[in-house]
Parts: structure tokens; C-alpha cells; sequence
């Protein structure tokens, strides 16, 4: 039976913090799952990822909180995504949002519909991007997103 996810509050705000002899770990009593951050319980745990080098690939998860921001900001369409966030790659962005879909953390109106809005998990995962970016990450240019909680909300 999935978790009801309360939107307003960070996606893993049930994860519970083990400490002791070894390394930290987030525990999810839900699922037995133990994991090293919550992007990891998230990327591995949640979303059934490989990580990348022991970690979630920051990068992957950067383009992810760029595109549920995107999706936040407004109802977002596939050809949009697909210019600014994937230079032009519509396959690309096409398979990223039809992931997401399927991964319900957004949702289209009908099944013909390109048009994408958040679901509660969706905007529950993108306050914890925000909130668990590291510092390099969100004070880079680079970064395909620069949201901050503030201009978010």
C-alpha cells in the first residue's frame, strides 16, 4: 500500500536518522530501507535507481528539480521542456516526462493531453531537491535550476 504524501512538508520527512558505531543512515520504518541522504533513499529507495559512484547522480537529480519546478511555476508542455531544459532534444525530454508520469510525481489531464501539472509527491520531492542541494551545486550558475524555497512559493 503506497505512503500518503503530505505535500507541504519535504519528501523522507518520515525517514528516521540511525546513529551509532557506523555510518549515519535515514531509516524508512515503511520499507526496511536504509540509506546514506535522502536524495539517496529517494533515487534508490523511491524512484528504483541505480546510483552513480556510491551516490545519487547529482546532475540527474538537478534536471529533475528544474523540471518540477518548471511544472510548479506554470502547466508545462512537452516542447517547452524539451527547448529549455533538454537544448532542443524533444526524445529526451519526451522519455524524462513520460518517466516522471509513470513515477507519479506528475500528472496530465487526459491521456492526450502534453500538459503537465505536479502531484502532491511531485511537489513534496521538489521541496526536498531544493532543501537537500548541496552548497556547490546551489550557488552555480550551472545548475539547470536555481529555485530557492522563497521563489518557489
Amino acid at each position: 500500500m503506497p505512503r500518503a504524501i503530505d505535500p507541504d512538508l519535504p519528501w523522507g520527512y518520515w525517514l528516521r536518522l540511525e546513529t551509532g558505531p557506523r555510518e549515519p543512515r535515514y531509516v524508512d520504518d515503511f520499507t526496511g530501507g536504509e540509506y546514506l541522504s535522502i536524495r539517496a533513499a529517494f533515487w534508490t529507495g523511491r524512484m528504483g535507481m541505480p546510483s552513480y559512484k556510491g551516490e545519487p547522480p547529482q546532475q540527474l537529480l538537478e534536471v529533475l528539480h528544474a523540471i518540477l519546478a518548471a511544472v510548479l511555476r506554470r502547466v508545462v508542455r512537452e516542447a517547452e521542456l524539451a527547448r529549455d531544459l533538454f537544448e532542443g532534444n524533444r526524445i529526451a525530454s519526451q522519455m524524462f516526462l513520460m518517466w516522471l508520469h509513470a513515477c507519479g510525481l506528475i500528472v496530465s489531464e487526459s491521456e492526450n493531453d502534453v500538459r503537465f501539472s505536479l502531484t502532491a509527491e511531485g511537489h513534496s520531492v521538489l521541496l526536498m531537491l531544493i532543501a537537500t542541494r548541496p552548497d556547490p551545486c546551489s550557488a552555480s550558475p550551472e545548475c539547470p535550476s536555481g529555485s530557492k524555497v522563497r521563489s518557489l512559493l
